[in-house]
């Protein structure tokens, strides 16, 4: 992180989970940069420890117990029909929701 941050001009940085995102912010910080003025970070998972830290992080929610159930019903699914590879050919049900998928925060 300190090299990118010495080497490279970046104005934006991806953790793959909130508390990757944490602790960037914490170097990314102690090196001077302000956020989101100089660098902007998204975080994924929507950890709840997300909406208390200073500066907020943009975070992408991850619905883990709808995905964890339409996986559970798509298995039992091809269980109970004794038809291997059923699943696959079953529409994208993980992929739907009413709710957005995450929250942007200043």
């Amino acid at each position: 992180m300190i090299r990118l941050l010495r080497d490279h001009k970046i104005d934006g940085l991806f953790a793959h989970s909130d508390y990757h995102a944490f602790q960037a912010m914490e170097i990314i910080m102690k090196y001077g940069y302000k956020i989101p003025q100089n660098i902007q970070i998204i975080g994924y998972a929507d950890e709840p420890l997300a909406s208390y830290t200073t500066p907020k992080i943009t975070t992408i929610r991850q619905p883990a117990f709808e995905i964890g159930r339409v996986g559970m019903e798509l298995l039992m699914s091809e269980i109970e029909s004794g038809e291997k590879g059923r699943a696959q050919n079953s529409s994208n049900r993980a992929g739907r929701t009413d709710k957005p998928p995450g929250r942007f925060m200043h």
